[in-house]
């Protein structure tokens, strides 16, 4: 009741009290009384609802979205229940490839998985219609026979209640996927094929493969090979690296099972293959060259002392002789004879004359000649002149 509803309501009240005591004030007066003592409560009672009101609302409002969240959680499982929301493909058809046994029979089992398909007896009618083909129609004729089985016995049972069918003793040819996988192993998998399996998980080690590359490998043929898994647990710790084994054990707890050793052992293998990535990357450092002092100019006017030794320097020193030429009057730097090889250094060449044996007199211009030849002969090597000579001796001079 809101606020101006209350305020009419008290309006009508007084004027039917006014009226129908009108002529008795003291019946007037308690008519009004009471009548504004109920208006009074009535008040109070509409602000307590108001305040109550305003209080609980985010109750209220709870409650409605809970009711709202139910409501969308039963559309949405009704709405699952409709059909599969993910569009599953049908198996490729199995044409008697023995290498294919096991892919075609998981390939099946996904399939009926995600299409819901439960009922034992559409199962199986379905996987014989994915098997066609092979050399011969070999498949299709398994496929065929495995058919016909089936159709002759519902033929058979038609009408029969079960103790009958049980007293005549006939029986399901393949019900069941159970009966199914049995019976399609038996015809197509090569008999030797687990054999092969068992051979192959009996030398498998680990080496220089990953251990993700030999799990791999070791379910592979695990698979195939049927064993029990105390011996499956036992062939794989034995085809571990002994390194990576010890690894293993050496952690707390310990492994018990085979997945928790395939899940300890593949931890570890990738930490120490990471490991030893970061090792191999090494950062670029730039070759250190060490300063060296650049070597001072050496000073022209400088005298080479390396050739007299120490005692003969402070002599020289004492006479205030040159270093150089070892005269007195002036130092070595303003030697005059600087540049010059010292004369006890100096070498006198050798004087290169000729044998003229054989010249009786000497006619004009023979001198002349002479000199001529002498400057030819100084400016010959040793080795030219020394041949020279050699040639001079032989023919006793010109």
């Amino acid at each position: 009741m809101s606020f101006s509803d209350l305020i009419a309501q008290i309006s009508t009240s007084v004027a039917a009290i006014i009226t129908t005591t009108l002529n008795n004030p003291t019946d007037i007066a308690n008519e009004l009384g009471k009548t504004l003592t109920q208006v009074t409560i009535g008040v109070f009672v509409a602000i307590l609802v108001s305040v109550l009101r305003e209080g609980l609302k985010p109750l209220f409002s709870a409650q409605e979205q809970t009711a709202e969240q139910a409501r969308r959680m039963a559309d949405h499982i009704t709405t699952k229940r409709e059909g599969p929301k993910v569009k599953a493909e049908p198996p490729a058809y199995y044409d008697g490839s023995p290498d294919r046994v096991q892919a075609f029979l998981t390939e099946i089992s996904m399939y009926f998985g995600l299409v819901g398909e439960g009922d034992p007896d559409r199962q199986v009618v379905y996987a014989l219609s994915r098997i066609q083909g092979g050399k011969d129609k070999s498949a299709t004729k398994w496929a065929d026979a495995k058919r016909l089985a089936i159709r002759q016995y519902h033929d058979k049972t038609a009408g029969k209640t079960a103790e009958q069918i049980t007293a005549e003793g006939l029986v399901h040819p393949m019900y069941g996927w159970t009966a199914f996988k049995d019976q399609f192993e038996k015809h197509f998998m090569l008999h030797n094929e687990n054999e092969m399996a068992r051979d192959a998980l009996d030398i498998l080690v680990m080496g220089s493969k990953s251990c993700e590359e030999y799990t791999t490998m070791f379910n592979g043929y695990a698979e195939m090979a049927q064993y029990d898994e105390v011996y499956l647990l036992r062939k794989y710790q034995e085809g571990l690296n002994k390194a990576l084994r010890d690894k293993v054990l050496g952690t707390y707890p310990a492994p018990e099972d085979l997945k928790n050793w395939k899940e300890r052992a593949l931890n570890l293998d990738r930490a120490w293959r990471k490991s030893q990535t970061k090792k191999n990357i090494k950062p670029e450092v730039k070759p250190f060259t060490p300063y060296r002092k650049p070597e001072p100019k050496r000073d022209p006017n400088a005298m080479d002392i390396d050739r007299i030794s120490v005692e003969e320097q402070q002599d020289l020193m004492k006479k205030g002789a040159c270093f150089y030429c070892k005269e007195s009057g002036h130092l070595a730097k303003n030697c005059p004879k600087k540049g010059r090889m010292p004369a006890r250094d100096q070498k006198k060449p050798e004087r290169r004359n000729i044998n003229f044996a054989r010249t009786e007199d000497r006619k004009d211009g023979a001198e002349e000649a002479y000199n001529e030849v002498q400057k030819a002969l100084s400016s010959l090597s040793e080795e030219d002149y020394q041949k020279f000579q050699d040639i001079q001796n032989r023919r006793g001079g010109f």
